[in-house]
């Protein structure tokens, strides 16, 4: 459906930034596909080359990776092959630090497919191969996601490091499940804008005690001090000019171009592939305007709202619609990443970058016809039923009301949620290693907070570092926010998989996927020291069945059909007693009735 790979360039010549590079794609419809790991120097033209542990496509280092393309109903293969040393990681039940830095596993970020497809206990060891084997549902909704290294301990240095990339997912049947007018936009949409970065040394608006999570060559020396000198000297050296070591990039590349026809809506697929700063991307010129029409890969309700800046977290995507009037034919419009736009969370953790990239906005010639920004809406599947009227909210145990979800830090910077570390390996009870126990089926509402914001000053929300929480599996809906985002960061009613725990009410109903489902903080540092949870879905009886994910939690089937004949057992009962009942009833009258009757002679 989507041509990903135009090259924009064709479009005009005479701009000083160079065009953007689409993006290398890996086709995984119905395929399988080869991500080598092991170390390269990767290059950001005219800002840095250093030495990282990246991902490898058909013999070329890449950071960030290809961009894989799916398709809904289609399986897609992806054979991991770790060429890193072997560093001696030992899995612990309670693994929450800094530690094995050659050991990497993959995860589908925004995916609705089974966990066990998904697994994040997964370790892929040097010297070892995993295949993964992803069978996207044939409901599965078009949309922008992407992958990324994810094994607990080694997020952080691997996903700074750029070993992440874009995941586009094709419609089953697009002219079903999109109007024309998306449909339109969609064909000739601008390739995936895949946003990365590299950090040497805190940012300047970042505070001292987050150095160590920001700074990469500050990083790698923790993990070699932690695990035995595995770690790899990063040799960072700066181009001629380099304008600093700590750069926003789009595609790998720094502040590239983008060509566009005036009038003519043209659609951006930005994907957040970090695991540490915020973006906020806006425009400067007042003739060119942004419209949502996509969140974190689910199409938006309509009417699509209208927006000053686009903030993501990491890990968040969004597909925006720029159009630009005809009086800007001619013009280069800036896109930059700032702190003053009108999002209201605080400012320690968001990228500064005054141009990110440019859009050269051409005059449109004769054969492309206007094209407006669109209006109709997408389909949506069973899997994102609205549940903004879902009435009262179930909590497991029998309890009503909402399950609140907080994020905290302690003194020597270890993270929890909840007040509970992660053990991802843990041999104990099954409460130690999940923080709630869920139904397929039913309908759970959730409160994301930080105490202090609960009734936020303008000093707290001025301090406010948000934590981006991020759901696995199944995606959940905002039902209020508490505080004016604007629509600029989360808008209610959207569907998501990654938000700022600003005070925000979601609800989630589990649907096709039983077993684990993780949720963390997606700035990779905080995961990786603790921030991290899991729930467990269940079939439970009132709520149906579906393919189970975690065989040792699973009924035999005899079991299953023998409980699902009980009611039909307890009612042939019911009816022969009663019958019984009826017969003795009977007899009985009738014996009356003939010892009152008179002999006969």
């Amino acid at each position: 459906m989507l041509r990903l790979a135009v090259a924009f360039a064709a479009l005009g010549a005479g701009a000083v930034a160079a065009p953007l590079a689409a993006p290398v794609i890996a086709d995984c419809r119905g395929k399988t596909i080869e991500l080598v790991v092991d170390v390269a120097d990767i290059t950001y033209e005219g800002v840095l080359t250093h030495t990282v542990r990246a991902f490898h496509y058909e013999g070329v280092a890449m950071a960030p990776g290809p961009t894989i393309l799916m398709k809904a109903g289609t399986w897609c293969r992806i054979r991991v092959i770790n060429n890193l040393m072997d560093d001696g990681c030992v899995m612990e039940e309670r693994f929450n630090e800094f530690r094995c830095p050659n050991t990497t596993n993959l995860h589908t970020h925004g995916l609705h497919i089974s966990s066990a497809e998904d697994d994040m206990r997964l370790a892929i060891r040097g010297g070892t191969v995993h295949e993964y084997v992803y069978n996207v549902p044939a409901n599965h909704m078009m949309g922008s996601f992407w992958y990324h290294a994810h094994f607990h301990g080694s997020i952080t240095l691997q996903l700074g490091a750029g070993m992440a990339g874009g995941l586009i997912v094709e419609a089953a049947n697009p002219a079903v499940e999109l109007p024309a007018d998306l449909l339109a936009m969609y064909d000739d949409a601008i390739p995936p804008l895949v946003i990365t970065m590299t950090i040497y040394g805190p940012p300047s608006v970042a505070q001292p005690y987050l150095a160590q999570f920001f700074d990469f060559s500050v990083l790698e020396g923790v993990y070699n001090e932690a695990d035995q000198s595995k770690g790899i000297p990063t040799n960072r050296q700066l181009a001629p000019g380099s304008p600093g070591p700590e750069q926003v990039y789009v595609n790998a590349q720094y502040q590239p171009s983008i060509d566009i026809y005036a009038e003519h809506a043209s659609v951006f697929r930005f994907i957040h592939a970090t695991g540490v700063q915020w973006v906020a991307l806006s425009l400067n010129d007042s003739s060119c305007y942004m419209t949502v029409i996509a969140r974190d890969g689910i199409f938006q309700y309509t009417p699509y709202m209208r927006v000053a800046a686009v903030a993501m977290s990491s890990g968040s995507r969004a597909d925006i619609a720029i159009y630009c009037a005809a009086d800007v034919a001619g013009k280069t419009v800036n896109v930059k990443s700032d702190i003053d736009v009108p999002y209201t969370f605080g400012t320690l953790n968001s990228a500064v970058q005054s141009t990110v990239f440019t859009i050269n906005v051409r005059a449109r010639p004769a054969g492309v016809d206007a094209r407006p920004v669109p209006v109709q809406e997408a389909v949506f599947p069973s899997y994102l039923t609205s549940l903004m009227s879902s009435g009262t909210m179930v909590k497991v145990g029998g309890e009503r009301g909402t399950k609140k979800i907080f994020m905290g830090h302690y003194a020597d910077n270890h993270s929890s949620i909840n007040g509970k570390f992660f053990a991802p390996w843990s041999t104990e009870a099954h409460d130690d290693l999940y923080l709630d126990d869920y139904c397929l089926g039913t309908v759970y509402e959730m409160y994301l907070f930080q105490e202090d914001l609960i009734n936020p000053t303008a000093a707290t929300l001025s301090n406010y570092i948000p934590h981006p929480y991020h759901q696995h599996t199944h995606p959940f809906q905002i039902v209020e926010q508490h505080g004016d985002l604007n629509g600029n960061v989360i808008r209610r009613g959207e569907w998501r998989d990654t938000v700022p725990d600003f005070n925000v009410t979601v609800r989630f109903r589990p649907l096709d996927f039983d077993g684990h489902m993780l949720m963390h903080c997606h700035t990779s540092a905080h995961a990786d020291r603790g921030m991290v949870a899991a729930f467990h879905v269940s079939r439970c009886p009132s709520t149906g069945s579906a393919a189970s994910t975690d065989d040792d939690d699973e009924l035999p089937t005899g079991a299953v059909v023998a409980l699902s004949l009980i009611p039909f057992i307890l009612l042939l009962i019911a009816v022969f007693i009663y019958c019984l009942f009826c017969k003795k009833a009977s007899h009985d009258q009738i014996h009356t009735e003939n010892k009152n009757e008179p002999s006969k002679v």
